[in-house]
């Protein structure tokens, strides 16, 4: 009988042991990818476009969709004529077909008022998003709690993993949207706001990886991201905004590698970040970060992606395409900068024009010569919905601002030494009728706000400039800005 138990109990523990080996996970890979700062780059000659890209992508979920995310950091719609005459919808239709799974608020998300990213959140736009729109960071003032047209973050499960992430925007980039839409609100500190979240990711939520999507250069506290540690740990870091493109690794103090990446502009690269998942302690223990050249060669065109596209190119090609005029000479940012604030000047019918230059978008650049001046290439010369306001202000205030060198002012305007020079000549007046763009005019940081006989012209910019290229190129003369 002691025999009979003893051979029962050896088998019994043979077969425990031998379940508890077979249900010992492995170690897996998650690979994230990620755009950021799109800003509506649809079509592009040279690497293919959002085709080529969106083609790439869904070979890439197809091909492992269990170990596979695709996120964006932000600044996504904002920039071409397809995109911003559908208000991102083509953009957005796209990311539904490659599976976006997440996509952060950007600063140019503000573009066109809060209620464009609410109907996007909550599926009330004629195109839905059928991801998630992300930021833990933007509060209202008035309240000092989190706002309720989007979601701090969003949890994806991929077989047994659980993975957490965060949405974040600098907490400065409220100087690069409107004021009179930014003003309810402020983007709280990224740091705390990463640490409050990934605890609650981590020891709430179960998520065993948890990823920060940021539209913000956060190079200068990536070594306190990396050494942050236990439910507070971060496991990966994409960037945005500053639209440059670099990759890297950090070693925190964990001795684990936290990858980090930004994938410049316009669909010009597409971001990479593999996570190494340790099977059996269930956590990130190695991560590396790739930037992926995108051209033309990257993957075959999709023929669904296309279909979304050209449906969007239909409703907007015959505005965007009109021919206003032809190019006389090459035409690159700087003369085109100079050349919009003389428009906002005589059209406005005011003595100065004043523009911010980063209104004046570099992609459209250059413009070649004898080359056909299409509306929607003035939608990317000037894509956003800026409106001429005008106003009077002092000779001081006149002369700090042609010392901002954010702003660009009328070519009939210099200062020397400490006078103000109006056409070529000592300005003889106190005073100088102004226009500028609501932008800049309804920032307190200038003094617009406080100045004499304010109107609010009810004009898009935008309208002045293609109406300027018209005029230019009346009788068959050339626009040569």
């Amino acid at each position: 009988m002691n025999k009979i138990k003893l051979l029962i109990l050896i088998t019994f523990s043979f077969f425990v042991v031998g379940c508890n080996n077979t249900t010992i996970k492995e170690d897996t890979t998650l690979t994230i990818y990620s755009l950021n700062d799109f800003h509506g780059a649809v079509f592009d000659d040279k690497t293919g476009g959002l085709n080529t890209i969106a083609s790439y992508l869904i070979d890439k979920k197809n091909e492992d969709p269990d170990h596979t995310i695709i996120l964006s950091s932000g600044d996504m719609f904002q920039g071409t004529a397809i995109s911003n005459m559908t208000k991102g919808g083509v953009v957005v239709e796209v990311m539904n077909k490659i599976g976006f799974d997440s996509m952060t608020v950007g600063n140019h998300e503000f573009d066109w008022g809060i209620d464009v990213i609410r109907q996007y959140n909550n599926k009330t736009s004629e195109v839905v998003a059928n991801f998630p729109i992300i930021c833990a960071n933007i509060y209202e003032k008035a309240t000092d709690k989190p706002v309720d047209w989007c979601e701090p973050y969003t949890i994806i499960t991929k077989g047994d993993l659980k993975i957490g992430i965060i949405g974040v925007i600098g907490s400065s980039l409220t100087n690069s949207i409107s004021p009179t839409i930014i003003e309810p609100y402020e983007f709280k500190s990224i740091l705390p706001i990463i640490k409050q979240y990934t605890k609650e990711l981590r020891t709430e939520k179960g998520c065993n990886v948890v990823i920060v999507s940021a539209h913000d250069n956060t190079e200068n506290i990536n070594y306190s991201i990396a050494n942050l540690s236990d439910e507070y740990q971060v496991d990966a870091i994409f960037n945005g905004h500053t639209h440059t493109y670099y990759q890297g690794e950090l070693r925190g103090d964990d001795n684990i590698m936290m990858p980090y990446i930004q994938s410049g502009s316009s669909g010009s690269y597409i971001g990479k970040i593999e996570l190494t998942i340790d099977g059996k302690a269930n956590k990130v223990k190695d991560g590396s970060a790739e930037n992926i050249k995108v051209n033309k060669t990257l993957a075959k065109v999709n023929s669904e992606v296309n279909d979304i596209i050209e449906k969007h190119n239909k409703v907007v090609q015959e505005i965007s395409d009109e021919v206003i005029g032809v190019a006389g000479k090459e035409i690159d940012r700087a003369d085109g900068t100079i050349w919009a604030a003389n428009v906002i000047r005589d059209y406005a019918k005011m003595e100065i024009g004043v523009i911010n230059t980063g209104g004046i978008r570099a992609n459209a650049f250059p413009i070649m010569k004898n080359e056909n001046v299409t509306v929607g290439k003035i939608w990317e010369v000037m894509p956003f919905d800026n409106e001429v306001k005008t106003c009077t202000l002092s000779v001081s205030n006149i002369k700090k601002l042609y010392e901002n060198n954010s702003l660009c002012m009328s070519d009939n305007v210099e200062v020397i030494g400490n006078d103000l020079y109006i056409n070529g000549e000592i300005a003889t007046k106190t005073e100088y009728s102004v226009a500028a763009i609501d932008y800049i005019f309804d920032n307190k940081n200038y003094p617009f706000l406080k100045s004499k006989d304010q109107v609010i012209t009810g004009v898009l910019f935008r309208d002045y400039l293609i109406q300027a290229v018209k005029d230019a190129c009346k009788d068959g003369n050339y626009w040569n800005a």
